[in-house]
């Protein structure tokens, strides 16, 4: 990086080094002057990094979750139909990569449930307790045993995740952030984000939103948010539920604004399977609904849809494997050569060759991690 002319190395602070894989980048309202990186500068470091094996920091969630991880400078969107359990979700991966990276910190500012709701969901998930008992107070299912299990889980975590308290602006958000040296800042719900003295509407606020969100990531943490789509994104999910092939519509069903697609680093949608149901019948009986998490954009990694279930007594989510479908034997068409033909049968005796097997896209993908401590920089 070549400094400006007259620049006072006595007076550098940080924002005028040369970013490296997990810096990021100050782009407040007193943006410095422009910056640049010479290759020849960073070359070694770089390579020296390849040939040890040393990644990007990034902090994973655990095993058979595809390329998904958390990333510093990124934002990441998670959608999906109303109370599809997209809040549940987003609070399962972050416990999950709080566990894998001890000094991982967590900002969450929920606009939709208050703080006691979201603690009663870890709640249950981590004391294996029907969510409902723990709304109730079921202090016959509500055992001292397992409650003791999940105060001694949240209690491992209770001085790195904090909470917003409604009502809260996207400013406020940024601000606590920014104090608390969040890793992590989980938004839920992005239309419903207040921003200070804007009363316009929510497609123009929305679009107002994202850059800000842009702005808060590049200054170090993962931003993650949680989006409503469209009513026809809704009709457009149903028919992709559990597919593979690529649709340019698949990014575009998010709710009042196409900055919403266009700004993340990586987009998710959340989906259920065609005939899972609804939770109505007794524990004994209860079945976890199978889901589609669709990886419909990833700016600078493999795309991986992965098959999920979901206990909503336990506000649960695990991977699940899903089996193939049996292979389609080819058609055969009038120019192809067919063999010999059997006497006995007047049909072809040479066998159809193998159909070959779709390609499997689950969870084969294992995500390495820069250090087991969050390891990356605010930029101030």
């Amino acid at each position: 990086m070549m400094p400006p002319e007259n620049f006072d190395d006595e007076d550098a602070d940080g924002a005028y080094r040369s970013p490296s894989l997990s810096d990021g980048a100050d782009f407040g309202d007193d943006i410095g002057p422009g910056r640049t990186t010479l290759l020849a500068d960073m070359l070694d470091t770089y390579f020296i990094d390849l040939e040890a094996g040393v990644p990007p920091v990034q902090w994973p969630v655990g095993e058979g979750w595809g390329t998904l991880a958390f990333r510093p400078h990124s934002v990441m969107v998670l959608g999906g139909p109303p109370n599809v359990g997209k809040t549940p979700l987003m609070m399962n991966l972050t416990w999950q990569a709080m566990q894998i990276t001890p000094s991982l910190r967590v900002l969450v500012a929920n606009n939709e449930s208050m703080v006691p709701e979201l603690v009663e969901m870890l709640t249950a998930k981590l004391g294996g307790i029907n969510l409902r008992d723990v709304q109730a107070r079921d202090r016959d299912r509500c055992t001292p045993e397992k409650l003791a299990v999940a105060r001694a889980a949240l209690q491992s975590v209770a001085d790195r995740i904090e909470f917003m308290e409604m009502p809260f602006s996207l400013e406020q958000v940024v601000e606590r952030a920014e104090a608390f040296r969040a890793d992590i800042v989980v938004i839920d719900t992005l239309q419903k984000l207040r921003l200070e003295g804007y009363d316009g509407e929510v497609g123009d606020r929305v679009g107002r939103i994202m850059p800000m969100l842009r702005d808060l990531a590049s200054r170090g943490p993962c931003v993650v948010a949680a989006a409503q789509i469209s009513r026809e994104g809704v009709k457009h999910l149903q028919g992709r539920v559990g597919r593979t092939t690529y649709d340019e519509r698949d990014t575009a069903v998010f709710l009042h604004s196409s900055e919403i697609e266009s700004s993340c680093n990586d987009a998710f949608l959340l989906a259920y399977e065609r005939g899972a149901r609804v939770y109505q019948a007794s524990d004994g009986d209860y079945q976890p609904l199978p889901m589609w998490l669709h990886h419909v954009k990833a700016r600078n990694t493999l795309k991986t849809n992965i098959p999920l279930l979901f206990d909503g007594r336990y506000q649960k989510f695990t991977v699940r494997s899903v089996e193939k479908a049996a292979a389609k034997q080819p058609r055969k068409t009038g120019g192809e050569s067919q063999g010999p033909i059997s006497p006995a049968t007047g049909v072809s005796a040479s066998p159809r060759p193998p159909a070959r097997p779709k390609p499997h896209t689950l969870n084969a993908t294992r995500q390495a991690h820069g250090g087991s401590d969050a390891d990356h920089e605010w930029v101030t």
